[in-house]
């Protein structure tokens, strides 16, 4: 009997300890201290972690997406259906209020590897696009900024100087809100190093307390590497996902640009389609024919957001269909909650993937692989009296382009023939099945690829 007690207490701590093992941070323009002398600013970064209140986020329930010409030519349609099995992932999350409370639908891990790609150096094209779409939703990296540097001060006292270091967090419990240095159940620690090449900065460098524990498995974090892919995301992100985007999560934010009074249903140029969303209350706005329009005013998250692809009118030119959709806002003034229907006329893409040639890694022969950009606007100014980084919004066009140099050879000065370059990786597309990876471009066939490695 003792023995069975003992079992059940062991297994509810268990469950007490996993429901507590999760985080996230969020993603925003930068503060002032954050600076590339502390850590922030580095590489490939578009913006630093923010505190709970200051989170960006979307304010359309739409996010439009497109294929330009280059992506075309270098995937091929096999590539655009990589892209948007990403994209469907996305698509088939719960809205924020429909997810549980400790988010137990969710795995800790989702990362799987397939061993062949992995030998062959194939990167999962995929696996790149959601966790780059998880950071354009305004997730920041969570196993990065469990930690991280507040302020660096040297004083000297008697002609020794010492280093002060004030180390914060900026990562989060998705059910208390509290910060934590659990993510997805690994704990992780710190020890301040500098300097750090390159650059000669400070950081807060973050270990996993146990070596054993599976680790960095948050899909905003970016750890995708040859081999590896991801079956979804796991509780951290969704975590961040609900936080960002929950109905209650109130901020002072104006409306887009390209969104107009919906009077007179979905008439006009191109195609339009209804997305009702957020309808709170009964005071209803636009049957009585005016044009007026709440644009700056306390909103709520949009608890769902979806993305749509909007088409070229034909596969080789610029010219994109014209693309609109209503939906209802709901805007808080006067303490009370209006519902106003609107219209989002989309004349470029929200997200546009390209293949591009993105050049190499500062510093190295080894090209970039991906390049991202993301637009944010703080809305600070219209939110309280107290100077912070934020919160804000996120915004459209924004370009996500894969490099086509994949792959490239890399010689030096004792190799310098074909037979003893080195292969960079290649981009391809793999699952846990026995299919053989898919390898971009087209051209390439994956018993060329095992040639090469074998120097046959």
């Amino acid at each position: 009997m003792l023995r069975t007690f003992k079992l059940v207490l062991a297994a509810a701590l268990a469950l007490l300890m996993a429901d507590a093992a999760r985080a996230f941070s969020l993603l925003g323009l930068y503060d002032t201290y954050q600076t590339a002398q502390l850590g922030y600013r580095q590489g490939a970064d578009l913006g630093g972690p923010m505190s709970l209140s200051e989170g960006y986020r979307w304010n359309v329930p739409i996010i439009t997406y497109a294929f330009d010409e280059s992506f075309l030519h270098f995937f091929g349609m096999r590539g655009v259906e990589e892209v948007e099995k990403a994209i469907r992932i996305m698509n088939e999350l719960p809205a924020a209020s429909q997810m549980t409370t400790n988010l137990t639908e969710f795995p800790l891990d989702s990362t799987r590897i397939n061993y062949r790609a992995q030998a062959l150096g194939i990167l999962d094209l995929k696996s790149y696009t959601l966790e780059t779409l998880l950071e354009e939703m305004g997730l920041a990296q969570p196993e990065r900024w469990v930690w991280c540097l507040r302020d660096r001060l040297v004083t000297t006292v008697n002609n020794v100087s010492v280093t002060n270091y004030t180390v914060i967090q900026r990562n989060y419990d998705p059910v208390t809100w509290e910060p934590t240095k659990l993510v997805n159940g690994a704990m992780y620690s710190y020890i301040v190093r500098e300097p750090l090449l390159p650059g000669n900065y400070a950081d807060a460098v973050e270990f996993p307390v146990d070596p054993l524990a599976i680790t960095y498995t948050s899909v905003a974090y970016g750890g995708a590497t040859p081999g590896s892919f991801y079956t979804g995301i796991t509780r951290d992100d969704a975590g961040g996902l609900r936080y960002l985007y929950r109905l209650n999560n109130y901020a002072v934010e104006n409306l887009a640009a390209n969104v107009t009074p919906a009077f007179g249903g979905s008439s006009g140029s191109g195609y339009a389609i209804w997305f009702g969303t957020n309808f709170v209350g009964n005071t209803n706005f636009g049957g009585g024919g005016t044009n007026i329009v709440i644009s700056q005013g306390l909103r709520g998250g949009l608890d769902k957001i979806s993305f749509v692809r909007i088409h070229y009118d034909s596969l080789l030119t610029t010219t994109l269909l014209p693309y609109a959709y209503d939906y209802t806002d709901t805007v808080i003034t006067n303490y009370t909650a209006v519902s106003q229907y609107l219209r989002r006329s989309n004349n470029v893409p929200d997200i546009l993937f390209t293949a591009e040639d993105l050049g190499l890694i500062p510093g190295t022969p080894y090209p970039l692989v991906i390049r991202r950009t993301i637009a944010m606007t703080s809305n600070d100014a219209i939110n309280g009296q107290t100077a912070k980084a934020g919160p804000g919004i996120i915004e459209g066009p924004i370009r996500i382009s894969f490099s086509f140099l994949l792959p490239a050879y890399l010689n030096d000065n004792f190799f310098l023939d074909e037979a003893t370059a080195t292969r960079t990786e290649a981009w391809g597309s793999f699952d846990g099945t026995t299919n053989a990876p898919v390898i971009y471009p087209n051209q390439i066939s994956i018993q060329a690829l095992e040639r090469q490695v074998l120097g046959r």
